[in-house]
């Protein structure tokens, strides 16, 4: 019965930790998250984002993106992050002198998500779809 119990307590941590990503960020920003509207600290517990929330807001909900582009014009500093998500591709092929056909799995990267922050607020965001091909 013990060893039931310890399994199921350390199954129950590795499943809060697993889950708990969003929660272990707004630990590390808390003074962050503590300056947020009510609204927008919500947002982020349910890892959403929307148009006004500053950089830290969109760490907390999305974490680290991939890549940060940054440039300034006379509008001000625009800054891309870019969040890259992975596919698998499928290719199907004869081994050389083989009568039964293999197949691989190639890994690939694609650019999932893409916010875009003037003067430190979100302006733009949006979510792309994995590629069909």
């Amino acid at each position: 019965m013990e060893k039931v119990l310890s399994l199921a307590l350390i199954l129950g941590l590795l499943a809060g930790c697993a889950t708990n990503k969003i929660e272990a960020r707004r630990r590390e920003k808390a003074a962050s998250f503590g300056a947020l509207t009510p609204e927008f600290q919500e947002l982020v517990r349910q890892g959403q984002i929307r148009r006004g929330m500053s950089p830290d807001a969109v760490y907390i909900a999305w974490g680290q993106p991939a890549q940060i582009l940054e440039q300034e014009d006379q509008q001000g500093s625009l800054t891309v992050w870019l969040y890259h998500g992975n596919w698998s591709e499928e290719v199907r092929y004869w081994p050389y002198q083989s009568r039964v056909p293999s197949t691989d799995y190639n890994i690939r990267t694609y650019i999932r998500a893409e916010v875009s922050f003037v003067n430190n607020a979100v302006t733009t965001w949006r979510i792309l779809p994995k590629p069909t091909y």
